[in-house]
C-alpha cells in the first residue's frame, strides 16, 4: 500500500501501471494479482482509508463540551493533520478518487457530506449559542473552510514556515472573523 500510494502521488493512478508497483516491490507482476484483484482495488483502499482517518480525526476533535468555536478550531487542526501525517495518500485522496467505481465514488460522496455535516453542525450551535451572527449560512462558512483546507495538499510543505496547526488557525480566525460579523 505504501509503494502504491507513493507512485500514484508521484505519476497518477493512471499511469502507475502494476508492472511499476511490483518492480518497486522487487516482485513479478503476476505475483501481485495473487494478493490483490487489481489496480484500482489499491486505490480504493487507500481512499478510503484517507476518508476514515479524516472523519475519525475530525469524530475525535468534536468530542468533548468544549465551546463551538473551540471545537471548530481542533477540527481544521484535526483535518490538516491528517494531511501533514499522511500527505502521499492524501494527494491521492483528492486527485483520484473520481477514478473509483461508481459504487466507491458514491460511498465518498456519502461520506463527504457527513464530514461537511459535521462542521456544520458546530456551526449551527454557535449560532444558537450567540457566538456566531445567524446572517452567515452555516453550509457558506464550511464550504469556505473546507475548500480552503483541501486545497492545502497543493502546496503545504513539513518544511515550511508554518505548521499544520497554525495553517488550520489561520483559516478558522478568517472564517470566525466572518462569522462574528453582522450584515450591515
Amino acid at each position: 500500500m505504501e509503494i502504491s500510494t507513493r507512485l500514484f502521488s508521484e505519476h497518477g493512478y493512471d499511469k502507475t501501471t502494476v508492472r511499476m508497483i511490483a518492480e518497486s516491490m522487487g516482485v513479478k507482476s503476476g505475483s501481485l494479482y495473487s494478493h490483490i484483484a487489481g489496480k484500482d482495488e489499491i486505490l480504493t483502499r487507500i481512499v478510503m482509508s484517507v476518508a476514515d482517518d479524516f472523519s475519525g480525526s475530525v469524530a475525535t476533535a468534536n468530542a468533548g463540551d468544549q465551546p463551538p468555536e473551540q471545537r471548530l478550531r481542533a477540527m481544521t487542526q484535526a483535518h490538516l493533520r491528517v494531511l501533514d501525517r499522511r500527505q502521499a495518500a492524501v494527494t491521492v485522496y483528492y486527485d483520484e478518487w473520481r477514478k473509483l467505481g461508481e459504487d466507491s465514488r458514491r460511498g465518498i460522496a456519502e461520506r463527504r457530506d457527513q464530514y461537511t455535516q459535521m462542521f456544520i453542525q458546530v456551526v449551527q450551535e454557535g449560532i444558537v449559542d450567540g457566538t456566531f451572527t445567524p446572517d452567515i449560512d452555516p453550509r457558506d462558512a464550511v464550504l469556505v473552510l473546507l475548500s480552503a483546507c483541501n486545497w492545502t495538499y497543493q502546496w503545504y510543505s513539513r518544511d515550511g514556515q508554518l505548521t499544520a496547526d497554525q495553517i488550520a488557525d489561520r483559516y478558522v480566525d478568517v472564517v470566525v472573523a466572518g462569522l462574528h460579523q453582522r450584515r450591515r
